[in-house]
């Protein structure tokens, strides 16, 4: 099963939700799923936000490796599920890459509302976007795995 996690730029909330659904599996014993993360409007290479780094670091999970990358038609066509964090960003998928199948807000997969962005946030906001993904990823491993 391939899983493509969307945000805006594919530094905070897109790379928060891949990192913590591969932990989710990891603690699980749960192999075989390929797992990733991408932007709409972002900079290639670029690294995963301070804020976004630091709150993973602090529940055990190093996503120092990061980096992030855009979205493209191939990964459009070939994950099974594609969960962005907005429905403005479903409705831009579904406009610019014919995405209309396999694309859905992460909320709407699980109940739980459009992820507010972080970027540029503090600290306690970066910890209630974590929380909150954490909530809904867990969800979406239980309906998936």
């Amino acid at each position: 099963m391939r899983i493509v996690f969307c945000c805006t730029g594919n530094t905070c909330r897109s790379p928060l939700a891949e990192y913590l659904l591969k932990d989710n599996l990891r603690r699980n014993n749960i192999s075989g799923a390929n797992i990733s993360s991408c932007g709409i409007e972002c900079m290639n290479e670029i690294t995963i936000s301070k804020g976004s780094l630091a709150v993973l670091a602090e529940i055990g999970i190093d996503a120092s490796e990061h980096q992030a990358k855009s979205i493209t038609v191939r990964e459009v066509l070939e994950a099974d599920y594609i969960f962005t964090m907005t429905h403005r960003q479903k409705e831009w998928l579904a406009a610019n890459m014919n995405a209309i199948v396999n694309v859905m807000t992460l909320g709407e997969f699980v109940c739980g509302g459009d992820v507010i962005d972080p970027y540029m946030g503090s600290t306690l906001q970066y910890r209630e976007c974590r929380e909150k993904l954490s909530c809904m990823i867990n969800r979406l491993a239980e309906k998936l795995f």
